[in-house]
């Protein structure tokens, strides 16, 4: 299989993700909002009482990470920071440019930053398993793991005759 045919099924499974990253993010701001609007609101991520995503949606980390202050401009649910997220990184996902990929790799790194805190959190804090949040940290982890992958492929010819090869006996 050639490089490029393995750019493009790697461009094609981190728009996958960032899609299913996506819905997820407008999921999680849809139950949000309905659990603002309605009291007796059950989501579908309601499994039970140590399942419940409307546990974790309800609680002071469920706006600006726990980290801003209710009068910051960040101070708005977070998913409203992967839906911007996730429509960018699958807008560029298909850019053939080395650029564009170290750029997606560094935002799919920096999107991982936060889930050992935020799994944290989850577990150890609220004793709560959210399976949204599982799913996203699921999704950041593979969208990382691809990206990656594809910087890798598309690193110059050049630049791997760079490397110093081992000598063969």
């Amino acid at each position: 299989m050639s490089d490029i045919h393995k750019i493009s099924i790697l461009s094609t499974y981190l728009a996958t993700l960032c899609a299913l990253g996506l819905g997820l993010s407008i999921y999680s701001y849809y139950v949000e909002i309905r659990l603002e609007i309605e009291d007796d609101f059950t989501a579908m991520c309601d499994i039970n009482e140590h399942m419940s995503c409307s546990k974790v949606f309800k609680s002071p980390y469920a706006k600006g990470f726990g980290f801003f202050p209710e009068d910051s401009i960040f101070y708005v649910p977070n998913s409203m920071f992967g839906i911007p997220f996730y429509c960018l990184i699958m807008f560029l996902a298909f850019s053939p440019s080395l650029t564009i990929a170290k750029f997606v790799l560094t935002s799919t790194l920096l999107s991982n930053c936060l889930t050992p805190y935020l799994a944290y959190l989850l577990y150890f804090v609220l004793q709560d398993v959210c399976v949204v949040c599982v799913t996203i940290y699921i999704v950041n982890a593979l969208s990382l793991f691809v990206s990656y992958k594809k910087v890798m492929l598309l690193t110059s010819p050049a630049e791997k005759a760079e490397k110093p090869k081992k000598k063969r006996n």
